[in-house]
């Protein structure tokens, strides 16, 4: 049976490439169909939906180019880069069109913005046709991530399950409840679709390892979901987070980070100071209990409402 998504269509056995319309009309989207000879899982991969956020992006582009129908079971579904715009403009964080966080839109409006318009359409036209969806990021421009993949705990029980699945079938530390319900990964549970969030790297950089760790990941998440032949490669002491804390900026000035992505703290701890140019401090952030950093912001020049920083809280007990 034709499969069709986006304007696309792929016969069974069939690998097809291209580029859908977004809200403007004009077809820039790059899609990859590949219609497996075997039954399986629709399996949906998404990256740039924050443009400047490279690895992720870069390993999508490589499985478009690696899988061929033969080795799958089912149908995949890989978008490299859906802020497309932004993408040849390396603009940060937001979306050229309308200087919007495009996964703070979902579910989208179709009738609002670009952005919103765009999210409403990722919702309708992909996220509803999967089974399951792996959406990936990075630290954008400013940031630094430590690896981890963030899961929808506000889902239902079998969402939530499935969800926690494709997390294991990873090699990163910690996978990390999200209670998000307006990003790509909370909006897609919402709606019936297993969603994972995966994170790794940063600072708009692009490693060889990034790129090959993202690869294998993305690889055996699919062999768990039956997608492909080869052995999973998950994390047996993968921890399980479900306390966080997240700190943004009070006031427009200078951030200074004091303890890197992936390091351990002490409850009491002074993480990071923002001052003003004179050395004046306007903020403070210390430890609310022992843990590590999930992912920090870099960049010394920060605007009120930014986000800092990120903390984990590991499982207890």
């Amino acid at each position: 049976m034709e499969w069709t998504i986006c304007g696309l269509t792929a016969q069974p056995g069939e690998k097809v490439q291209g580029y859908f319309a977004g809200p403007d009309g004009e077809k820039t989207i790059p899609i990859c169909l590949i219609h497996g000879t075997k039954p399986g899982k629709t399996v949906l991969l998404t990256a740039g939906v924050h443009a400047c956020e490279y690895p992720g992006a870069a390993a999508v582009m490589e499985l478009c180019r690696e899988l061929e129908p033969s080795q799958v079971s089912g149908r995949l579904i890989l978008v490299p880069m859906l802020n497309v715009s932004s993408f040849y403009e390396r603009l940060p964080f937001v979306v050229k069109e309308d200087g919007k966080n495009l996964n703070r839109m979902f579910p989208g409006d179709p009738q609002g913005s670009y952005s919103q318009r765009l999210a409403a359409q990722i919702q309708r036209e992909l996220h509803a046709k999967a089974d399951y969806l792996i959406d990936i990021h990075s630290g954008d421009a400013p940031e630094l991530v430590m690896p981890f993949v963030y899961y929808p705990a506000l889902a239902r029980p079998e969402v939530l399950a499935e969800s926690q699945r494709m997390c294991r079938a990873m090699s990163v530390a910690c996978r990390v409840a999200s209670t998000s319900m307006v990003g790509t990964s909370g909006t897609a549970a919402a709606i019936g679709t297993p969603a994972i969030l995966i994170e790794r790297g940063g600072q708009s950089g692009c490693s060889p390892e990034d790129q090959a760790a993202y690869r294998e990941d993305l690889l055996s998440i699919l062999a768990e979901l039956g997608c492909l032949e080869r052995p999973v490669t998950g994390n047996p002491r993968q921890m399980d987070i479900t306390e966080t804390a997240y700190y943004d900026a009070e006031a427009n000035g200078c951030w200074h980070l004091l303890r890197q992505p992936g390091e351990e703290f002490q409850a009491g701890e002074c993480l990071g100071r923002l001052t003003d140019f004179f050395g004046t401090v306007l903020q403070e952030i210390t430890a609310p209990w022992d843990g590590f950093v999930l992912y920090g912001t870099v960049a010394l020049g920060v605007r009120a409402g930014d986000s800092l920083l990120a903390l984990a809280r590991p499982p207890r007990g």
